[in-house]
This record gives C-alpha cells, structure tokens and sequence, in this order.
C-alpha cells in the first residue's frame, strides 16, 4: 500500500479515533448533564420530647428538621416531596416547609408510624391525579386528594416495615402495581389481581414512564428491570450482574447493560424516557438516558457529608436507597446514611468554569499543548448541550467559543463538561490564555504551548489506537483492508487483533510537530504532511523505526511501521518522543 493510500485510510480514521475518545475515554470527568447538590430536608438536631421521641421540626424550614432513616419519597402533582421516614410521612413544599401527613385511615394513635403496630407503611406512590398509594402491614390502600382513604386489597402478599423499602406505582388508567415475594403483582381497574413481573430476587422499588411501561429495581439481583406494556421485560442497567449476587462498579459512558450495580434500591423515570437509580451500594445515582448509556450524576462513592453547594459527582452520598425526579428536572434523592434529603439542581444558566488543568492534549494529562493540535477542555458549564460539528471546523459550536492566546479555536465537540477543540497557529510558545465563552459567561486558563506535546491515540485508558494494513482483504474494516490492533477478539466492545512480527501496522496520534509541508490549522487536508523532527518509537523498551511519522488528517498524526520479531507478546508498553517530548507512560500495544 502507497503511503498516498495508508494517509488516507488515517484520513478516514479522524472521526473514529475522536469519537472513540469521547465514548470511551472520558469517565474521569463525564459527558452527562451535570447537576449541583443541596440538603432539602433534614439534617436539624434530636431534641427528644418527654416520650422520648426527637423533635420533628413540622411547620418550620425542612432543613432544621430531624429525619430518621427517611426510606422512601414520592412527589405529588404539585411538586410537594413526600418522605417515608421511620416515624411518620412527611411532607416538603417546593418552598421548603416540612409537616407530618394525617392518613385517614390510621387510628389517633398512629401519628408516628414506629409506635403503630397495627399498619406500616412499607412504599408510596401518587398518580396523576394526586392520590396517594400506600403498601401497609393491613393492605394496599389509596388516599385520595381530598382526603378520603379506601382499603383496595388486605392480601398484598408481601411483608412491610417501617425500614422496609417497597415498591408501589399507580399509572393513569387506574392500574396499581406492587412489590411481592419473587415479582410484582398488578391490581387492575377492574379489581383483578395478576402478576406483572416474576423472576425477582429482592425487589425494592417501582417506578412508571410516560408510556406506561414498568420499571423494576431489584437490589439483589443488582438489575434494572423494564417490562413494557405488552408484559416483556429485558434489562436496563445492571447485566453484567446477572451470573452472580455480588455487585460492583463499573460501566459509566457505556452501555448501562454491561454496567455493574450494587444494591440499587431506588428508581425513577424523567418526562423524556431517563431512568434514575439510586445505587445504595456504591453510593451513588446513576442515569441511564434513552440511547442506554449509563453515568454517575451524583456520589463520589465515598460516604462523608460533603459536597453541598458544588458538583454533585464530587459530594458524599451514604446508602441512597430512594430517588425521584420533579417535572423540571430536579432529583431528589433518600440519602439515609446521613438521615437527609439531598436535592440535585440541573446545571444551566451559569458562567463556565475550566477545571484546574483542564486544558490537555487529546488522551493526555500534561497540561501543554502544540499549535494545530486537537485537545480537550474539561470544566463545568461549558455549553448548555452537547453538539457534534459537521466536519466544517467552526470557530462557534452550541453557542460556546474558545480562544487561545486571544485567536479562536476550531471546535469539534462541545458539552458541558468537556471540549474538543483544534489549538489555532500561533507562533508564541510558553504560558498562552485559554477563554471559553458561552451566552452565561466566561472562564479563563492557561496552558503552555510549545513546539511538541505527543500523545497517542487510545481505544480505552492504554490501548494504543492503531490498524494493522491487510493486502489480502482479510481485515475485518475498510472492506477487508486492515484490523484495529489490540488483544484479540471483543474485549475492548469491537474486533481487535493482537498485531505479530512482520505485520505493518500504522498508529495513531496527537502532537508531534511541525511538518512539511506545513498544515495549517482549521482547515481539511488531506496527504501526507512528514514531521520535521525524527520521531522515536519504543515498544517493550526495544527502540523500533518508524517509515513514516506526519500528518495525515488535519490534526491527527499517522506512525508507519513494520514489527520486528523478538519484541514479546501480550500487552507491550509503548512510547515515542520527539523534540525532547515524550509521549504519556502507560500506553501498550498487543502483541502475539
């Protein structure tokens, strides 16, 4: 293959190596719609009366008011937060003013739920018409809006307490569904009883979309459950967990399918079809949005009271084991642990922030960057959504712009946590201005800008991106003319094939720079622009010469090479420097 022909097969490639940067190599700072957290209700000192039962706060501000392992939440039609704490229902105003909740159907006696033997409330749940549903130790009732109770079924073949978190929803056509031993049990209009769900091991929590379709936390099975309107379920969030009970971790910007969960135990569902867990174990709420990506909107994973007033992603969350979404975006969310009501606030309306070194090459960390070069911007507000370019580098995308050293750069990507962006030509070199601008504000940084700043290209966090060329039209991409290179087979989420001795294979890359002819930035080329400087290649600490090094796409650097034998097999490190600039340790490339 000419090098016209290889350039242009790395030509082709822009696009996947920078989509596969955002898809895949993003978690450390996120791609989801970011949110700001506060205390909502609760959080005031036990002052205990004479019957030993500590003070509630009812009539004053929630956030003086003391919660006891509030266990459950529910919204009205109004925007009033109900909370199932351990000794009564609460109710919160949108305004912030907490008071108990009179249910007409308990005795006098049963104003706090704890000393009222006779009916626990173990879920609740209003429909659209603002009635309130109640699974109880004495049945399943519904409390209507004007205060009238009726008892719908005495045989709601579960157990209840007041720890106990249940699941109950009521859609628009007069169905009531709820949590029993192994499933979920439907109470139709009509007054018959059928199951809905069975299969469950644990099952915690309910919730309803739009369309009347069911979905189904169970803890133990660490799974999201979605059964449609026809009665068939399949997974949401949470399939990596089926083979085993032990719950983990993992799977943020990727499909919510092959995610780990711990325990969720809240979940709930926005007017546009996201779905929200609260994922106890891990403390954390995950969001599954309608394309089934799954992300970590708010929890560090660490379990201290902190975090109020900033990014939700970096406050501590205990154990949330409910959560609910209000018709303007907000989520509140159980945080039990710390006997509270933490309420997450979409972020909009306000002035970019760059996050300390924040302006980075592609794929990297060092906080220098080169003329001409893609690079990211992390930070926080930094466009009201995301938005992918046309391939026409403007200078304006999604109502964000950048400069750097006052000239404006060619953005690729925006959304408001993360930028991709083409530095602009400059001939200064050293500390330069970085500017985001959007209709809220402005944010500025600063980056050193230099001759060299590599960085390889990855598939995930060190998978080197890179093809190996197929003369025989055997490779598995561009019509049988190459494969990716990494451990064979579907490990990485796509075929990958461990490169071996005499193949040649082409990496890719960020940074290595200048070139002749020169490239100028913010423009399309296509060619085969060489670098002005030798570019050093090692692979398992072996020095390899690369045939070719340079510009092949408007800023993506292509490395030709052809393996050696004697380099070893599996998982290789590899690194290349150029002008005294090396690219990041921790980058490998699979051999075999």
């Amino acid at each position: 293959m000419t090098l016209w022909n290889t350039a242009r097969v790395g030509r082709n490639l822009i696009t996947y190596v920078l989509w596969i940067f955002v898809v895949c190599c993003t978690s450390q700072f996120g791609l989801a719609q970011t949110y700001t957290i506060s205390t909502f209700a609760g959080g005031g000192s036990c002052v205990k009366s004479p019957a030993g039962v500590c003070a509630t706060g009812d009539g004053g501000p929630a956030t003086s008011a003391y919660l006891t392992s509030p266990a459950g939440l529910a919204l009205d039609p109004l925007g009033n937060l109900y909370v199932l704490d351990l000794n009564a229902i609460r109710k919160v105003t949108p305004g912030g003013t907490i008071t108990a909740v009179g249910l007409s159907f308990l005795p006098q006696d049963c104003s706090y739920l704890a000393f009222c033997l006779a009916a626990k409330v173990g879920g609740m749940a209003f429909d659209s018409a603002g009635d309130l549903y109640l699974i109880t130790s004495v049945g399943l009732y519904v409390q209507s809006a004007n205060g009238n109770a009726t008892k719908l079924t005495g045989s709601v073949s579960t157990t209840t307490c007041p720890l106990c978190t249940l699941g109950v929803a009521a859609d628009n056509a007069g169905n009531v569904y709820w949590t029993a031993s192994g499933g979920v049990l439907k109470l139709s209009s009509t007054g018959i009883i059928s199951a809905a769900y069975q299969g469950g091991r644990a099952i915690s929590a309910l919730a309803l979309d739009a369309a009347g379709n069911l979905f189904v936390a169970d803890s133990a099975a660490n799974l999201i459950v979605k059964v449609d309107t026809s009665g068939k379920a399949s997974p949401v969030a949470g399939g990596q967990s089926l083979a085993g009970t032990v719950g983990g971790y993992s799977g943020d910007n990727g499909p919510a399918t092959s995610a780990q969960l711990n325990s969720p135990s809240g979940v709930a569902v926005d007017s546009a079809g996201n779905v929200y867990i609260a994922d106890a174990g891990n403390n954390r709420i995950r969001k599954v949005d309608t394309k089934g990506v799954i992300t970590t909107v708010a929890g560090t994973g660490g379990i201290f009271y902190n975090g109020d007033g900033g990014l939700a992603t970096n406050a501590g969350i205990q154990s949330p084991n409910a959560v609910a979404v209000a018709k303007n975006g907000s989520i509140y969310v159980s945080d039990v642990g710390h006997q509270v009501i933490r309420l997450l606030t979409p972020s909009s309306g306000t002035a970019p922030t760059i996050t300390s070194g924040g302006v980075v090459p592609l794929y990297s960390s060092v906080a220098t960057v080169q003329p001409g070069e893609w690079v990211s911007i992390y930070g926080t507000n930094l466009a009201n959504a995301t938005v992918s370019w046309n391939g026409d580098f403007p200078t304006s995308l999604g109502g964000t712009k950048v400069t750097f050293d006052g000239k404006p750069a060619f953005l690729w990507y925006v959304s408001p946590t993360q930028i991709n962006a083409q530095v602009p030509d400059d001939a200064n070199t050293g500390p330069v201005p970085v500017v985001v601008t959007t209709a809220s504000g402005t944010s500025a940084s600063t980056v050193t800008l230099a001759q060299f700043a590599p960085s390889f290209a990855l598939l995930d966090s060190k998978h080197v991106t890179g093809i190996i060329l197929r003369s025989n039209g055997s490779g598995a991409y561009g019509g049988g003319t190459y494969d990716i290179v990494g451990p064979t087979g579907n490990s990485l989420g796509f075929p990958t094939v461990a490169a071996r001795a005499g193949d040649t294979i082409e990496l890719f890359g960020v940074g290595f720079g200048p070139t002749n002819p020169v490239v100028v930035a913010g423009q399309p080329f296509s060619g085969a622009a060489q670098t002005t400087y030798t570019v050093s290649l090692s692979i398992n600490n072996v020095t390899v010469n690369p045939t070719f090094a340079g510009l092949s796409s408007a800023g993506l650097y292509q490395i030709n090479l052809t393996l050696p034998a004697g380099l070893g097999t599996g998982d290789l490190t590899l690194q290349a420097s150029v002008g005294g600039a090396k690219t990041a340790a921790g980058v490998v490339i699979t051999l075999q």
